[in-house]
Parts: C-alpha cells; sequence; structure tokens
C-alpha cells in the first residue's frame, strides 16, 4: 500500500504538471517566470535540508521530491516559450523580493546552528509568504487565468502522500504536507470563488 500510494501521488502531480506545460504553451495561461524560477531554487533547497535528516526518505517526503522534479520541468517550458516568442520579461514583486531574502537568511541561519529542523521549518513558512502574491491576485481577479486542474493535482498529490507520511512517521514530510495543502487548498477556493462570481453575473 505504502508503495502504490507514493507511485500514485507522484504520477499525479506529474501529470498535472505537464498538463499545465501544455497550457503555457498553447498560451491558456501566463504563470510569472519569477514565480517559478524562485520555485526551482527554494524547492530543491528544501529538498536538500530534508535528505540533511537523519530520518528523511526519498519516498516518505515523495511530495516535496516530485515537487522537485515538476518545477524546474515547468520552468523550463515556461522559459523556452517565452525566449522563443522573444517576451521574457522578469518581474520580481516585493513579496517575490522577502521570499528571496528569506532564502538567504535561513540558509544563513542553517549554516550558522547547524540546526536543520528548525532551518527547514523556516523554509516552509518562507514559501507560504511566497503565495501571497497568487492569493492577492485571485482575490482581487474578474476572470481565473490560472490552471484549476494544475493547482488541483498539487493538492490531490500530497493528500495521497500523506499516506507516506504517516507510514514513516516522518514529521517533517508533515510540515511539507500542511504547509502545501494550505497554500494549495486557499488557491483553489478562490479559484472556486471567481467562477461562482462569473456564474452569478450571467
Amino acid at each position: 500500500m505504502y508503495l502504490i500510494t507514493v507511485w500514485i501521488a507522484a504520477t499525479i502531480m506529474m501529470l498535472g504538471s505537464l498538463w499545465y506545460c501544455y497550457q503555457i504553451w498553447c498560451d491558456e495561461v501566463s504563470p510569472p517566470p519569477a514565480t517559478f524560477i524562485i520555485l526551482s531554487f527554494t524547492f530543491p533547497l528544501a529538498f536538500y535540508m530534508y535528505a540533511q535528516s537523519p530520518h528523511w526518505g526519498f519516498t516518505a517526503n515523495i511530495g516535496l521530491t516530485t515537487a522537485v522534479v515538476t518545477v524546474w520541468i515547468v520552468t523550463f517550458i515556461l522559459l523556452a516559450k517565452l525566449i522563443i516568442q522573444k517576451k521574457l520579461h522578469i518581474e520580481i514583486n516585493p513579496f517575490q523580493r522577502l521570499t528571496i531574502i528569506a532564502s538567504f537568511l535561513v540558509i544563513g541561519f542553517w549554516f550558522i546552528t547547524k540546526d536543520q529542523f528548525v532551518s527547514y521549518v523556516l523554509l516552509q513558512v518562507s514559501a507560504l509568504i511566497g503565495y501571497i502574491p497568487v492569493i492577492k491576485k485571485l482575490w482581487s481577479a474578474e476572470k481565473n487565468n490560472d490552471s484549476f486542474v494544475f493547482w488541483s493535482s498539487l493538492f490531490l498529490s500530497t493528500l495521497v502522500a500523506s499516506y507516506a507520511a504517516y507510514e514513516r512517521n516522518d514529521i517533517q514530510s508533515w510540515i511539507y504536507i500542511i504547509r502545501a495543502l494550505s497554500s494549495t487548498s486557499i488557491v483553489i477556493i478562490l479559484m472556486i470563488r471567481i467562477n461562482i462570481k462569473q456564474k452569478a453575473l450571467k
């Protein structure tokens, strides 16, 4: 059962991300490149921190493991498309700057204190802060320009991955899962809110 849920979680996230890449390539969605560039740095950093734990497991935190791969794929497709179209423009907003600064501060804290667990928790908190621009944008948006399928796949795969964390009794996997479920659920709820508002106006 353990390995089955691991493969299901990884497959759901990969399929959702590949669909997201297709939507990006077809101009159905236009995520800001700065967001994914930052994620392509912070997710591997979180995985590296997690791997320093004596209790870490490659499959125990399958949500984070798969997220590293998928964020690199999405970032590559997004940047390749924008470069080909000569539309690459990277604009970093204040919250993204805060996420970058927080990540470097966490690295400094980790280097000085050697406290892997607290550093990992702080990095997850900074990742949560990084979602604030997405939430703000969706809160004021009249139309949903992001992928419901992609965000739903992130939520569902993380939910399935919680079984692996439960089986391995991995507290750091649970920290990632709680952070990921809370952030993705808020995004999905806001998307549903936009759809309800659009239907009410018709």
